[in-house]
């Protein structure tokens, strides 16, 4: 898990918000001096899970964030509008 966390780029939670300010208005959860993964660990078995994602989106170096919001709403393609589905195609092939 330390290897992981070292690819991710931060040692704690805590540094990622540092890192990122705009985190802090997208998640009521305050930043913890956790390893990231025991964070998000943390967050799935919260109140809000939802919080675990956003937190994740913020990890994930750009490219990995943006395949695996791909990946998400590639399994609601029959709720988007099309051109949302175009979209879609778009981001499927950058990633």
């Amino acid at each position: 898990m330390a290897a992981m966390a070292n690819e991710l780029g931060y040692r704690t939670a805590r540094d990622l918000f540092l890192a990122c300010p705009a985190i802090a208005r997208d998640m009521k959860s305050p930043a913890a001096a956790q390893p990231p993964l025991e964070f998000c660990r943390a967050l799935l078995a919260g109140r809000v899970p939802e919080e675990a994602v956003t937190f994740c989106a913020y990890l994930l170096p750009e490219r990995a964030a943006v395949w695996w919001g791909h990946e998400c709403l590639s399994n609601l393609a029959e709720l988007l509008a099309e051109g949302d589905l175009e979209l879609l195609a778009l981001v499927n092939d950058w990633v």
